[in-house]
Protein backbone atom coordinates (compact mmCIF):
# COMPACT_ATOMS: atom_id res chain seq x y z
CA UNK A 1 0.00 0.00 0.00
CA UNK A 2 1.46 3.87 -0.17
CA UNK A 3 2.13 4.05 3.41
CA UNK A 4 4.41 0.84 3.68
CA UNK A 5 2.17 -0.77 6.41
CA UNK A 6 3.12 -4.51 6.40
CA UNK A 7 0.69 -7.28 6.83
CA UNK A 8 -1.87 -4.89 8.88
CA UNK A 9 -5.33 -6.99 8.72
CA UNK A 10 -8.96 -4.84 8.40
CA UNK A 11 -9.25 -5.61 12.16
CA UNK A 12 -6.82 -2.82 13.44
CA UNK A 13 -8.44 -0.26 11.39
CA UNK A 14 -10.72 2.66 12.85
CA UNK A 15 -12.30 4.59 9.77
CA UNK A 16 -14.84 7.64 9.80
CA UNK A 17 -15.71 10.30 7.42
CA UNK A 18 -15.43 14.14 8.00
CA UNK A 19 -16.77 17.02 6.18
CA UNK A 20 -14.89 20.34 5.74
CA UNK A 21 -11.28 21.60 4.73
CA UNK A 22 -9.62 20.14 7.89
CA UNK A 23 -9.03 17.02 10.53
CA UNK A 24 -9.94 19.92 13.08
CA UNK A 25 -8.48 17.68 16.10
CA UNK A 26 -8.07 13.65 16.82
CA UNK A 27 -6.55 12.10 19.55
CA UNK A 28 -5.08 8.13 19.11
CA UNK A 29 -3.33 6.10 21.45
CA UNK A 30 -0.98 3.90 19.33
CA UNK A 31 0.14 0.84 21.14
CA UNK A 32 2.31 0.44 18.00
CA UNK A 33 3.70 1.88 14.99
CA UNK A 34 0.09 3.90 13.40
CA UNK A 35 -0.50 5.07 10.11
CA UNK A 36 -3.62 7.66 9.48
CA UNK A 37 -4.49 8.06 6.10
CA UNK A 38 -6.06 11.25 5.72
CA UNK A 39 -8.02 10.01 2.37
CA UNK A 40 -6.10 12.39 0.33
CA UNK A 41 -3.64 10.24 -0.92
CA UNK A 42 -1.59 11.39 2.25
CA UNK A 43 -0.52 9.43 5.68
CA UNK A 44 1.25 10.40 8.62
CA UNK A 45 3.05 7.52 11.08
CA UNK A 46 2.67 7.72 14.97
CA UNK A 47 4.61 5.96 16.96
CA UNK A 48 3.88 2.97 19.35
CA UNK A 49 4.03 4.18 22.87
CA UNK A 50 0.70 4.41 24.61
CA UNK A 51 0.56 7.86 24.52
CA UNK A 52 -2.88 10.12 23.94
CA UNK A 53 -1.46 11.57 20.32
CA UNK A 54 -3.04 14.87 18.95
CA UNK A 55 -3.39 14.80 15.37
CA UNK A 56 -4.85 17.81 13.50
CA UNK A 57 -4.19 18.07 8.94
CA UNK A 58 -5.29 20.62 6.74
CA UNK A 59 -6.66 20.22 2.99
CA UNK A 60 -6.51 21.70 -0.20
CA UNK A 61 -9.99 22.08 -0.18
CA UNK A 62 -13.48 20.90 1.39
CA UNK A 63 -14.86 17.97 0.55
CA UNK A 64 -15.62 14.29 2.72
CA UNK A 65 -12.63 12.79 3.35
CA UNK A 66 -12.71 8.94 5.16
CA UNK A 67 -9.82 8.72 7.81
CA UNK A 68 -8.20 5.41 8.74
CA UNK A 69 -6.19 4.89 11.62
CA UNK A 70 -4.09 1.81 10.63
CA UNK A 71 -2.80 -0.32 13.19
CA UNK A 72 -2.60 -1.25 16.82
CA UNK A 73 -4.34 1.64 19.06
CA UNK A 74 -6.27 1.05 21.84
CA UNK A 75 -8.36 4.45 21.87
CA UNK A 76 -8.69 7.65 19.44
CA UNK A 77 -11.53 10.50 19.77
CA UNK A 78 -13.04 11.80 16.10
CA UNK A 79 -13.02 15.27 15.37
CA UNK A 80 -16.21 17.11 15.79
CA UNK A 81 -16.37 17.37 12.24
CA UNK A 82 -17.66 13.49 11.36
CA UNK A 83 -20.11 12.64 9.57
CA UNK A 84 -20.15 9.05 9.39
CA UNK A 85 -18.52 5.71 11.64
CA UNK A 86 -17.21 3.51 9.46
CA UNK A 87 -15.14 0.85 11.47
CA UNK A 88 -13.90 0.65 15.12
CA UNK A 89 -10.19 -1.31 15.68
CA UNK A 90 -10.53 -4.87 17.21
CA UNK A 91 -7.58 -3.45 18.96
CA UNK A 92 -9.82 -0.93 20.99
CA UNK A 93 -10.42 -1.33 24.52
CA UNK A 94 -11.97 2.57 25.27
CA UNK A 95 -14.24 3.88 23.46
CA UNK A 96 -14.81 6.84 26.02
CA UNK A 97 -15.52 9.92 24.22
CA UNK A 98 -15.33 8.72 21.09
CA UNK A 99 -17.44 10.57 18.88
CA UNK A 100 -18.07 13.16 21.52
CA UNK A 101 -18.75 16.27 20.32
CA UNK A 102 -19.48 15.29 16.62
CA UNK A 103 -22.01 17.26 15.62
CA UNK A 104 -22.99 16.53 12.29
CA UNK A 105 -23.33 12.98 12.96
CA UNK A 106 -26.50 11.91 12.21
CA UNK A 107 -26.53 7.97 12.01
CA UNK A 108 -24.53 5.00 13.20
CA UNK A 109 -24.55 2.56 10.49
CA UNK A 110 -25.84 -0.79 10.81
CA UNK A 111 -22.40 -2.78 10.34
CA UNK A 112 -21.28 -0.51 13.21
CA UNK A 113 -19.80 -3.12 15.48
CA UNK A 114 -18.58 -2.40 19.05
CA UNK A 115 -15.15 -5.13 19.22
CA UNK A 116 -15.53 -7.52 22.45
CA UNK A 117 -12.09 -5.66 23.86
CA UNK A 118 -13.74 -2.77 24.86
CA UNK A 119 -14.48 -2.00 28.29
CA UNK A 120 -15.30 1.67 28.33
CA UNK A 121 -18.18 3.26 26.51
CA UNK A 122 -18.76 6.20 28.29
CA UNK A 123 -19.47 9.57 26.71
CA UNK A 124 -19.14 7.47 23.39
CA UNK A 125 -22.16 9.60 21.55
CA UNK A 126 -22.37 12.44 24.22
CA UNK A 127 -23.18 15.76 22.61
CA UNK A 128 -24.00 14.70 18.54
CA UNK A 129 -26.56 17.02 18.99
CA UNK A 130 -27.57 15.70 14.89
CA UNK A 131 -28.01 12.10 15.86
CA UNK A 132 -31.06 10.67 15.07
CA UNK A 133 -31.04 7.39 14.95
CA UNK A 134 -29.58 4.19 16.66
CA UNK A 135 -29.72 0.76 14.44
CA UNK A 136 -31.25 -1.97 15.98
CA UNK A 137 -27.92 -4.23 15.59
CA UNK A 138 -25.98 -2.03 18.38
CA UNK A 139 -24.69 -4.32 20.46
CA UNK A 140 -23.01 -2.93 23.97
CA UNK A 141 -20.45 -5.96 24.40
CA UNK A 142 -20.33 -8.03 27.98
CA UNK A 143 -16.67 -6.76 28.34
CA UNK A 144 -18.38 -3.12 28.87
CA UNK A 145 -18.60 -1.86 32.86
CA UNK A 146 -19.27 2.02 31.78
CA UNK A 147 -21.87 2.96 29.57
CA UNK A 148 -22.45 6.44 31.50
CA UNK A 149 -23.38 9.90 29.86
CA UNK A 150 -23.24 7.52 26.16
CA UNK A 151 -25.98 9.45 24.05
CA UNK A 152 -25.70 12.53 26.41
CA UNK A 153 -27.33 15.50 24.99
CA UNK A 154 -28.14 13.64 22.00
CA UNK A 155 -30.83 16.24 21.11
CA UNK A 156 -32.39 14.49 18.01
CA UNK A 157 -32.92 11.39 19.35
CA UNK A 158 -36.00 10.45 19.91
CA UNK A 159 -35.87 6.80 20.37
CA UNK A 160 -33.51 3.61 21.49
CA UNK A 161 -34.43 0.55 19.52
CA UNK A 162 -35.18 -2.03 21.69
CA UNK A 163 -32.87 -4.19 20.79
CA UNK A 164 -30.16 -2.26 22.43
CA UNK A 165 -29.46 -4.18 26.13
CA UNK A 166 -27.21 -2.95 28.81
CA UNK A 167 -25.19 -6.26 29.77
CA UNK A 168 -25.36 -7.13 33.64
CA UNK A 169 -21.44 -6.34 33.44
CA UNK A 170 -22.60 -2.41 33.07
CA UNK A 171 -22.10 -0.62 36.55
CA UNK A 172 -22.28 2.79 35.73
Amino acid sequence: NPFGILDKTSNNISSFKIQGNSLAFMYITPVEDCIVDFGDGTGQTYAGNNLSTLVTYSYSESNIYTIKIIGNHSNFIASQNTIEIIQISNSITNCSSMFSNSLHLTTILETLTIPDSVTDCSRMFSNCRSLTVIPSTLTIPNSVTNCSFMFNSCLSLTEIPSTLTIPDSVTD
